[in-house]
C-alpha cells in the first residue's frame, strides 16, 4: 500500500480495496483489504502546530506538566518528550541555550515559575507514600478473579501528588467479566479500608476506570483532533499487577500515541511478575461452572440497572461511560480544559519566527 499526502490536505490510498479519500478534519477508521485501518489525523495536526524543531518539542513539553505545577527533570523532559525523538545532548543543548526555560537545581520549568520547585520537592514525600501504599496491595491483586491488568494512572503516574488526594486505578478484565471483575475488586478494596468513597478520599484507592482486553484502543474515546491528556494518560501507566496488558495496550495504540511520542515504535518496558493464586482460581472455577454463569449474568444485571439508574440522575454526563466492555465514572471530562490550558501556555512560549 502507498499512501500520498496531496497538498489540499486528504489523504489518498492506492491500491486499497476501498478508493478513499479521507478529509483530515479528525481521526477516521476505514476499512483496508478486510481489515481496519486507521488514518491519523492527529499526527498531522501536530506537525502542523508545533514545527518539528528541539525547542518547540521541549516547550510543548514543558507546557503539558505546567498545567499540574510539575517542573521536569532532564531525564524525564527525555522520556515525556512530544513530537520529535531527541538525545541527551540535543536536549542539554536546548536548556541551555533559550532563557524562555529555567533551571532551578536538577529542575527544568517555564520561566517565572522557580516556585514550582520547592512545591514539587514538598509534594516528593506523599507521592513516596503513595507508591508505597500502592507495592503493599500487589499481592492482593492476585487473588482477583478475571482481572488481568491494574496500573496507576492520572496524577500519580504524572509523578504528582497533593496532600489530600487519591490514587487512581485502571482496571483490565477478561472479555466477558467487566461487571464481575468490578464488583469482586470494589469489593476486596472496600473489605481492605482503602477504597475511595464519600468523603473518605485521601490516600485511598479511585476505581472509577474499567476496560476489558478487547477495548484497549484509547484513540476510539480520543478527543478529536487532538487528545493531549489521553496521549499522556496511556503513555505513563504504571503496572501493579500485568497479565501482558502493558504490552497489549503499547500494540493496540501504537500509531496513535505515536503521534505524540514517536519512541513508541522503540519502546521497551519492564515486565512485572503477575501469578495468580489459588484462590484466583477457584473462584474462576466457580464462575465458569453451571451454577456460577448464572450467577454471573445476575450480579451483571443488576449491577448495569444501578448503574444506568446512576447515569440518569447524573447533572454531567461527560466524564462517564457504561457499556458492556467499558466503565468510566468521573463527575466531570476535565480533557477539553486540559487540552484548552495547553494550548494557551503553547501560544505564549512557542517563538514566533518558528510558528507555522
Amino acid at each position: 500500500m502507498r499512501m500520498v499526502l496531496c497538498i489540499n490536505l486528504e489523504i489518498v490510498f492506492l491500491k486499497s480495496k476501498y478508493d478513499t479519500s479521507l478529509s483530515l478534519e479528525k481521526n477516521i477508521l476505514v476499512p483496508y483489504a478486510g481489515k481496519r485501518l486507521t488514518v491519523f489525523a492527529s499526527m498531522i495536526f501536530m506537525d502542523s502546530f508545533f514545527p518539528n524543531t528541539d525547542y518547540n518539542a521541549i516547550v510543548a513539553t514543558l507546557c503539558f506538566f505546567d498545567l499540574f505545577d510539575q517542573p521536569l527533570t532532564k531525564a524525564q523532559i527525555e522520556q515525556y518528550l512530544l513530537g520529535k525523538r531527541l538525545s541527551a545532548d540535543s536536549i542539554d543543548q536546548v536548556l541551555r541555550e533559550n532563557s524562555e526555560i529555567g533551571q532551578k537545581e536538577s529542575y527544568y520549568f517555564l520561566t517565572g515559575r522557580e516556585q514550582l520547585v520547592v512545591l514539587r520537592q514538598k509534594r516528593e514525600t506523599d507521592r513516596l507514600k503513595r507508591l508505597a501504599q500502592c507495592k503493599h496491595i500487589i499481592p492482593w491483586l492476585r487473588h482477583l478473579p478475571f482481572v488481568k491488568g491494574v496500573f496507576i494512572c492520572n496524577n500519580l503516574a504524572f509523578d504528582v501528588a497533593t496532600p489530600e488526594g487519591d490514587i487512581d486505578l485502571f482496571i483490565v478484565t477478561e472479555e466477558t467479566h467487566l461487571l464481575l471483575g468490578r464488583l469482586l475488586t470494589t469489593m476486596l478494596f472496600q473489605v481492605l479500608g482503602i477504597r475511595r468513597h464519600g468523603r473518605k478520599i485521601r490516600d485511598r484507592f479511585c476505581l472509577s476506570f474499567y476496560c476489558t482486553e478487547t477495548s484497549l484502543e484509547f484513540e476510539k474515546i480520543a478527543l478529536s483532533p487532538q487528545d493531549i491528556y489521553l496521549a499522556y494518560w496511556a503513555r505513563t501507566l504504571i503496572p501493579l499487577y500485568d497479565k501482558g496488558i502493558r504490552e497489549h495496550i503499547d500494540t493496540q495504540n501504537r500509531s496513535w500515541l505515536g503521534a505524540y511520542f514517536p519512541d513508541m515504535q522503540r519502546l521497551q518496558r519492564k515486565k512485572i511478575e503477575s501469578n495468580p493464586s489459588k484462590i484466583r482460581k477457584m473462584l474462576e472455577y466457580f464462575f465458569l461452572s453451571p451454577v456460577g454463569k448464572p450467577l454471573e449474568r445476575l450480579i451483571d444485571r443488576l449491577q448495569m440497572k444501578r448503574l444506568l439508574a446512576k447515569y440518569d440522575r447524573l447533572p454531567d454526563k461527560s466524564g462517564t461511560v457504561i457499556s458492556e466492555n467499558m466503565l468510566k465514572f468521573h463527575n466531570e471530562d476535565r480533557r477539553e480544559y486540559y487540552q484548552r490550558e495547553w494550548l494557551k501556555q503553547i501560544d505564549r512560549f512557542i517563538k514566533n519566527d518558528q510558528k507555522n
